[in-house]
């Protein structure tokens, strides 16, 4: 009897100190450790009569004692730790970000649906998109300024052995990728394929052009799309631009910040052990151009490296990056900063020395989110819609 009121008041003692922490750690320092891709600084909520009959000062408190407890964040580390070790997944929900692979890789689950054909292809949107691209890419280049589209990869459709099977339902119709490629070739706009360059340059190199850890392509994988870039804008420049020397690299362990975003996100209690040696380039060729250039880039996240690589091989002296065309950045570096594209003038586009849009292979008929539209309307593109 007395036992079992020994370990009763024991567990009621460790419940009441467990739910005192988090007022605790208000007054006293209690570690903690940081979690990537979530709101963790929560403050108590005032309390009002109106807030508690309606149960929203309760929903505040209940959400400030969980995710303000110091605990919090190490109990997430743990439990996507023992589910990674067990089953090789970060999370058994199926709406998480970023997930186990195959190889220990991780990949993100958003491209899954374009990779098992969920949908069927919006074709007329997509033939759409690549009409608009030929006739402002004739229009730009009129004018003097190159207009550059490239379809870049992501890791499960460049690599599907990385996708586990249980995720695997490919619907038998056609992806948007593969109709895009027929509007590519019904229409004869000017694309870098970048997703077809790097599957087939994947044999001539020791690793894949992604690393375990990260979301987009590494070093190698930028430049091999960067020296397709070069090579369009010497051209269309009349310039002489050395070659990126894709070829010639070193490895290096632990890889740099840019290639860890998705470990990052998966906040495992030992993500060092995901890491995987990365190569980087270790020669940077750079032209005698005529004059500075400036590079408009607009599109996704995979343009960050792509803008490296223009950077570091000073084939642009200034970029500008438009996020999703929603939102800027100059020269890689610093916050991003909202941008209205009513401002974007037309004497301020055709003072780019080049243009840049990117898309990924999951939605090609996206291009450009909104530019194509916008820049045909202002450049009085025919067949244009206000």
């Amino acid at each position: 009897m007395r036992a079992a009121v020994f370990w009763r008041s024991l567990v009621i003692v460790s419940i009441a100190a467990l739910t005192t922490v988090p007022l605790a750690s208000s007054v006293v320092s209690i570690p903690r450790t940081s979690l990537h891709g979530v709101q963790e600084s929560y403050q108590l909520p005032q309390w009002s009569l109106a807030a508690a009959r309606s149960g929203q000062f309760q929903e505040k408190v209940e959400e400030w004692a969980l995710r303000g407890h110091p605990g919090w964040g190490w109990s997430v580390r743990l439990l996507n730790e023992i589910v990674y070790s067990l089953v090789g997944e970060i999370s058994l929900d199926y709406r998480t970000s970023v997930q186990g692979g195959n190889e220990g890789y991780l990949w993100q689950p958003m491209y899954a649906r374009a990779f098992n054909r969920v949908k069927p292809a919006p074709r007329r949107v997509i033939r759409e998109t690549f009409r608009q691209l030929q006739r402002v890419q004739h229009s730009l280049a009129s004018q003097g300024v190159p207009l550059i589209a490239v379809i870049n990869p992501n890791l499960i459709m460049l690599y599907p052995e990385l996708l586990p099977e249980k995720y695997k339902a490919v619907k038998p119709r056609e992806s948007s990728y593969e109709v895009a490629l027929q509007a590519i070739d019904e229409l004869k706009p000017s694309v870098i394929n970048a997703h077809q360059l790097l599957a087939s340059k994947q044999p001539l190199f020791p690793f894949r052009f992604f690393q375990p850890t990260g979301s987009h392509w590494n070093d190698v994988g930028s430049c091999i799309a960067a020296r397709e870039v070069a090579s369009k804008l010497a051209a269309a420049w009349g310039e002489e631009i050395p070659p990126p020397q894709c070829e010639k690299f070193s490895m290096e362990l632990p890889p740099r910040a840019p290639e860890l975003d998705l470990v990052e996100i998966a906040n495992l209690l030992r993500p060092s052990r995901l890491y995987r040696e990365a190569p980087y380039l270790t020669e940077h060729p750079r032209p005698s151009l005529k004059k500075p250039r400036k590079v408009l880039l607009i599109g996704t996240s995979f343009l960050f490296g792509l803008e490296k690589q223009l950077l570091a091989h000073g084939i642009a002296s200034s970029t500008t990056l438009l996020f999703y065309f929603r939102q800027t950045r100059p020269n890689g570096e610093g916050a991003f900063r909202g941008f209205d594209r009513k401002r974007l003038s037309r004497e301020e586009l055709l003072s780019y020395d080049a243009i840049i849009l990117d898309v990924n292979a999951a939605g090609p008929g996206v291009l450009g989110y909104g530019f194509l539209p916008f820049a045909s309307s202002i450049l009085g593109v025919a067949g244009s819609s206000k």
